[in-house]
């Protein structure tokens, strides 16, 4: 990777031109400039049976990409959530990985037990349980990782028309997973035949934000192909890495006082305000009328956001009203790195100041699992990986 590219504000730009899948989406990583090699080198370490990737570079109405095929000899392999679970933990996918891909499969889950009445537990996943769904999903993940867990904006897919034969018989398209999963968000009704799959479908859902990034600069793209070449639009997905221009959105910062929630709920109320999109969430002890002992919470978060967060600050809280005004904020250009140590890899985060590295900090989740497997003291694996950090990595 390149140095200026290590020091930017990132994202990942799916747009979605023809369609979305899973073998599309790691088209588009891999034509996208990810290194198949350490892609491979994870993915093989699932308790699967053999299988191959099979990697072509083909065009779609003369725009050149890259088509994955899955290629494996498994047939008529029906697995639960609980299967799914039980390989990932047996791979040696990092914990965040794990956790992730298992985001995607409780999705489809909750979808195909809405659709047929069953827990989700008690889903029988088909053609999303397969091998290929599995090297899919966990490739799009583990992919995901080695840009270092990017912000993923997106554009809205289009759901195509017609019928598609799955395991349950012809269903209509799109199909009724599909539908479920992308309740409430922003769609296009173009396209014929199967566009978005019910794999693309939960990945969007699990990880993309509908709409495009700030204003950007592309620093790389890639393009990933469906299996058809259609005649109506180019069945393609095209995956940018972008950089954030300098200009940011303008920032709020809100803050109200309270007295009557219990550290549970503000813990609790902390967190969800983060998926909200507050970038930044804080509490401060404070001492209200009648000596009574208060939090003062704080947050920050884009001007474009305010309105709705407040909203769902007055709606999870027990706050009666609000303070909010514009702030202004510096903030130190950051990235993640992979190093390798003989504990194994880690991520480590680091900052930098005018181009120059002044702050590198080990991922306490990655260290911790390397000290709990090698029997070592936390403290020992953490030294080590920043020891691990030479120039090499980005750091000079």
């Amino acid at each position: 990777m390149d140095k200026a590219e290590a020091v930017v504000d990132k994202r990942l730009f799916l747009e979605c031109v023809g369609g979305i899948s899973g073998d599309m989406c790691l088209g588009a990583f891999l034509d996208l400039g990810i290194e198949e090699g350490a892609l491979l080198a994870q993915l093989q370490t699932l308790p699967m049976g053999k299988w191959r990737l099979r990697r072509e570079t083909q065009q779609r109405h003369h725009v050149q990409g890259t088509r994955v095929v899955v290629e494996t000899e498994e047939e008529g392999v029906h697995r639960h959530l609980r299967d799914i679970e039980v390989l990932l933990e047996a791979s040696s996918l990092s914990p965040k990985a794990k956790a992730l891909s298992l985001k995607v499969f409780r999705l489809l889950a909750e979808a195909e037990g809405k659709i047929h009445g069953l827990p989700p537990e008690e889903v029988h996943f088909h053609e999303v349980g397969a091998m290929d769904a599995l090297v899919d999903i966990c490739g799009f993940v583990v992919a995901w990782e080695s840009l270092g867990f990017v912000r993923i904006h997106c554009t809205p897919p289009p759901m195509g028309q017609g019928s598609v034969h799955a395991a349950h018989g012809v269903l209509p398209v799109p199909a009724p997973a599909v539908v479920a999963l992308l309740q409430g968000k922003p769609v296009r009704y173009e396209g014929e035949g199967e566009r978005t799959t019910p794999t693309g479908a939960a990945l969007l859902a699990a990880f993309a934000e509908f709409g495009p990034p700030p204003e950007s600069a592309v620093l790389r793209a890639g393009y990933g192909l469906g299996q058809r070449d259609t005649a109506d639009m180019p069945n393609l997905l095209r995956a940018s890495l972008v950089e954030v221009q300098a200009r940011q959105a303008a920032l709020c910062q809100i803050e109200t006082n309270l007295d009557d929630a219990s550290p549970e709920m503000l813990s609790a109320l902390a967190d969800k305000l983060r998926s909200e999109g507050a970038l930044d969430v804080w509490q401060i002890p404070c001492v209200m009328k009648k000596g009574r002992l208060g939090v003062c919470l704080g947050l920050l978060c884009e001007a474009e956001h305010a309105a709705a967060i407040s909203t769902f600050l007055f709606r999870e809280s027990t706050a009666l009203g609000l303070r909010q005004w514009p702030v202004q904020r510096r903030v130190l250009s950051r990235t993640t790195v992979h190093v390798q140590t003989e504990y194994g890899p880690i991520r480590v985060k680091q900052s930098f100041l005018e181009g120059q590295l002044i702050q590198a900090k080990p991922e306490f989740d990655d260290c911790l699992a390397a000290a709990k497997k090698n029997n070592l003291p936390l403290a020992v694996v953490m030294v080590t990986a920043l020891k691990a950090c030479t120039p090499h990595d980005g750091m000079g």
